[in-house]
């Protein structure tokens, strides 16, 4: 049975909207700085700048070497369930959008995992 899209065009597009979310963290950083929780050591800004870094990283490891793309998307998952854990879940009795944007971390990093599991082992 032939594909629509190939896996390898999806897998590559998935780490150029990674990256440029990762750019956007540089460039809007400072709209950013709100989303994170107050408790966090360290001026907000770090962790959206760091935020970015992780997804600049993984996107660039996916298209530079396949050769992380294994540990890159479980690092982006580990990283989405954090967003889940640390973000997400303790605003969802005061922000509607925690569930939205929860299940949209949950989607992300099932997908970082699924693209990590197709890596042909060498």
């Amino acid at each position: 049975m032939s594909t629509f899209v190939s896996s390898k065009i999806a897998k590559y597009i998935f780490a150029a909207v990674m990256a440029t979310f990762g750019i956007m963290h540089f460039v809007f950083g400072a709209d950013m700085t709100s989303m994170v929780p107050k408790w966090l050591p360290f001026p907000p800004i770090y962790w959206v700048y760091l935020t970015g870094l992780a997804l600049i990283a993984y996107g660039l490891a996916l298209l530079i070497n396949h050769k992380y793309q294994k540990i890159a998307g479980y690092l982006l998952a580990a990283m989405f369930f954090l967003f889940i854990i640390l973000v997400h879940m303790p605003s969802m009795n005061v922000n509607p959008m925690a569930l939205p944007l929860m299940l949209k971390d949950l989607a992300m990093a099932f997908a970082a995992i699924f693209i990590a599991n197709s890596v042909e082992e060498d």
